[in-house]
């Protein structure tokens, strides 16, 4: 996945900005009936983003599209583009790319080094329990550090220290409680980016490469 920089035009913000905050899939042929678009335009900046690792599509026509969490850590996909939400991070250093993920208006926390909400571009925060928040003034990508740590290269919070600070997952506005926060031995770590798809999936329905 290669999401270094902001390369994504208009058309493919546009579309990227009408898929659920949250990866759920939407349909292909809804999307593009929202936008105006004919099928090759669609298509031209779908398989861009796909491409890019912004989104995933499936096989066919009539098939649906989503964003591509796979690279946001799962404790913050439940409130990605829901303010109001609460995250307990997991596992620090960690970046949350904002293309992606959307945590504007979003708490978040790291067991015993307290927290911060995530506001305004080129907001940093930092405490003196050793939580440091930042926002990027150009991408609004999120990064979250915490000094002070047992490992010099970061830690992972196992579930007996969850239960220690009382906090057990992911608080979401709206969704009647908590989800639970699904433990990683370490963040993901972007990969390569996608090769063009032979198959035809729902994003190359209708795209031409001359």
């Amino acid at each position: 996945m290669s999401q270094t920089g902001d390369h994504r035009d208009a058309d493919q913000q546009a579309l990227l900005g009408l898929l659920p905050a949250d990866g759920s899939p939407a349909g292909s042929t809804e999307i593009r009936s929202r936008l105006g678009w004919d099928t090759e335009r669609y298509a031209r900046a779908c398989v861009r983003l796909e491409e890019q690792g912004y989104v995933l599509s499936g096989q066919g026509r009539g098939e649906s599209v989503g964003r591509d969490l796979t690279s946001v850590p799962p404790e913050f996909r439940p409130a990605c583009g829901r303010p109001g939400s609460r995250v307990i991070v997991r596992q620090v250093p960690v970046t949350i790319p904002h293309a992606l993920c959307d945590l504007t208006g979003v708490a978040l926390a790291y067991p015993g080094h307290g927290g911060a909400t995530v506001t305004a571009p080129g907001y940093m925060v930092a405490n003196s329990k050793g939580f440091r928040l930042e926002v990027d003034a150009h991408s609004l990508d999120v990064t979250i550090t915490v000094s002070g740590l047992d490992r010099n290269a970061g830690e992972a919070v196992d579930d007996r220290r969850l239960v220690q600070f009382g906090l057990t997952g992911v608080v979401v506005p709206g969704r009647g409680g908590q989800v639970p926060a699904v433990h990683h031995s370490s963040a993901p770590k972007p990969g390569p980016p996608s090769a063009i798809r032979a198959t035809m999936t729902a994003c190359r329905v209708g795209f031409r490469t001359s």
